[in-house]
């Protein structure tokens, strides 16, 4: 067994990251295992962290390679995922310098405890290791500090964002005809808040219930229709310079749906469309929920 402390830091989002892995193992040959992991890539789901890493042991072995750690969570809003490693090399400085190939592989899961803002997180790894040649295996148990192990990409939404923003659309859609209804968000009736709450909720993504509230989530958008996907939530003001009055969802194509005084219908961001053409002059921002 290993008992490992793990210490990794970057800024939030940042491309690169900077870790620290120290640990040891209980059975023979009792090695102390220290990486150092000198920057981070995504490779689609997968985060790559290439590592240098020295094993020291016991009669004086040090054991002297480079590898690479890889981790993919199953589940992308859950806290788990998967872990594992390969590294190696030449160096074998076993009472003297001597040139002699080794490896070293290990594989297991990790879950992240503890949130810590800009500094990232806390994550508990557990991992099968091996040691090519050395007849040495265990398990170690670690900790992980800083940069949270995986986050999604900044730029362009994930498969399963893009999804169910998608989804959400389609179930606004799919209420087309429920009459307005002041407070509702589903059964008989919606307003225009609820309408957006009961789409994107039935998508498997919570949202506040009032227009004031959506209208500051996720990050603005550009307010021009070639900058929208569907899926925006689009803000609008019945006066100049007034508060949030109106909200509706972007299905594509310079159309939103929404739920007005004629219940749930599709609109047009168009001067000359005939249910769109008041509420595009009074439209302020728009919203994505999610990246």
């Amino acid at each position: 067994m290993a008992v490992g402390l793990g210490l990794m830091a970057a800024p939030s989002g940042a491309a690169q990251s900077i870790g620290v892995t120290v640990s040891r193992w209980l059975p023979a040959p009792h090695l102390s295992d220290y990486r150092l992991g000198i920057s981070r890539t995504s490779l689609g789901p997968i985060v790559v962290l290439p590592v240098a890493q020295i094993l020291l042991g016991g009669a004086g072995m040090t054991l002297v390679g480079v590898g690479f750690d890889a981790a993919v969570r199953p589940m992308t809003e859950g806290p788990g995922y998967l872990i594992g490693g390969l590294s190696g090399g030449f160096l074998d400085l076993d009472r003297s310098a001597r040139f002699r190939l080794w490896r070293s592989g290990s594989i297991g899961v990790g879950a992240e405890v503890l949130r810590l803002g800009p500094l990232g997180a806390v994550a508990i790894e557990g991992r099968y290791q091996s040691l090519g040649g050395r007849a040495g295996r265990g398990v170690s148990i670690g900790l992980r500090l800083g940069s949270r192990i995986l986050k999604r990409a900044g730029g362009g939404a994930s498969r399963r964002s893009a999804g169910a923003a998608a989804s959400a659309v389609e179930f606004a859609l799919g209420a087309m005809g429920t009459p307005y209804q002041w407070g509702g968000s589903g059964g008989n009736g919606f307003d225009c808040s609820g309408l957006i709450q009961f789409a994107y909720g039935k998508a498997g993504l919570s949202v506040p219930r009032r227009s004031a509230d959506q209208a500051t989530i996720g990050r603005e958008v550009g307010g021009t229709e070639s900058e929208l996907r569907p899926g925006d939530i689009l803000v609008f003001s019945a006066n100049p310079g007034g508060g949030v009055s109106h909200v509706g969802l972007y299905v594509g194509s310079g159309r939103f749906i929404h739920s007005g005084s004629q219940g749930v219908q599709i609109s047009g961001l168009s001067a000359t469309d005939p249910t769109g053409q008041w509420w595009v002059e009074r439209w302020i921002s728009a919203r994505r929920v999610i990246e």
